[in-house]
């Protein structure tokens, strides 16, 4: 939370693509901590197999993300630390 209360938004964001993905990172430009990552894709299985991501990790959630106006068009999957890095 920010401190008026409100969501915090990450201040930046960088793209990369590497080894066929395209993975967006949203960070804080201040520490350069990243905040979470987008992984880009339609295809929520193939990403989750292809990034070797695990939907019952401890150390981070994965979340679909929707393409905006269309509820059943995946964009790609987010995903979000849930232990703080050190």
């Amino acid at each position: 939370m920010g401190p008026a209360g409100g969501l915090e938004l990450p201040d930046s964001a960088l793209a990369f693509k590497m080894q066929g993905f395209t993975l967006v990172a949203n960070y804080d430009a201040r520490t350069r901590q990243v905040r979470d990552l987008l992984l880009v894709g339609q295809h929520e299985d193939s990403l989750m197999g292809r990034a070797s991501l695990q939907s019952n990790a401890a150390n981070y959630l994965v979340l679909p993300v929707f393409q905006t106006g269309s509820a059943n068009r995946l964009l790609g999957l987010r995903i979000v630390p849930t232990k703080p890095t050190k």
